[in-house]
């Protein structure tokens, strides 16, 4: 938030958008004589889509953000210490328990990525979403996906059907028959405890 006390400058009023834009002013923006006040007074504001923290160690986290990517936090680095594995629109993360240098995150629709090295290398990552058929644009714009909290070689997304990764997103295959509509698509998922074979699927 910015504040500025001298908005109209030598006797302009409007946009200033379209004194800029106009041929007979030839100054650009950034040119003009007004002076801003940041406001901000040290908040930091980022809208997470999801999150989760780390299953072998609480005080580490991974979330997915609006137009900020995906970041990684820890207790140690505290609330300004967030660092961004990777960019865009972050969406769904999931951490596989058994080793925690797997990471998963995507972008926006069908872009479930795979990190092997705990985001070290920002970028370091690989395509997870092999075999899947199903057009970019019939998966939502942030695009659930979960991993099996059983099994965490699984994994479960859906577009026009829904969609079951044996081997953390190298090959997907369809576990159900086409049925989704562009306004009732999947946006929730649960896996029985115990049971991978249990799924249940909520939708919009």
């Amino acid at each position: 938030v910015q504040r500025t006390d001298n908005p109209n400058v030598a006797g302009l009023h409007g946009s200033l958008d379209t004194y800029c834009n106009h041929a007979s002013f030839p100054i650009q923006p950034d040119q003009l004589p007004i002076s801003w006040t940041n406001l901000n007074n040290g908040v930091v504001a980022l809208q997470f889509y999801h999150g989760l923290p780390d299953p072998t160690d609480n005080r580490r986290y991974l979330g997915g953000s609006q137009d900020n990517g995906t970041n990684l936090g820890t207790d140690a680095g505290g609330i300004n210490g967030w660092r961004e594995i990777s960019g865009g629109d972050g969406g769904y993360v999931a951490v596989d328990p058994s080793n925690p240098n797997v990471l998963f995150s995507e972008f926006t629709r069908l872009s479930i990525v795979r990190f092997s090295d705990g985001g070290a290398t920002r970028n370091s990552f690989v395509d997870a979403t092999g075999g899947i058929s199903d057009p970019n644009d019939a998966f939502p714009f942030i695009n659930p996906f979960l991993m099996d909290p059983n099994n965490p070689q699984r994994l479960w997304t859906a577009g026009d059907r829904v969609w079951r990764t044996d081997n953390q997103g190298n090959n997907w295959t369809a576990a159900s028959s086409q049925q989704f509509s562009d306004n009732n698509r999947a946006s929730a998922y649960a896996v029985a405890p115990g049971n991978s074979n249990l799924v249940l699927i909520g939708r919009s």
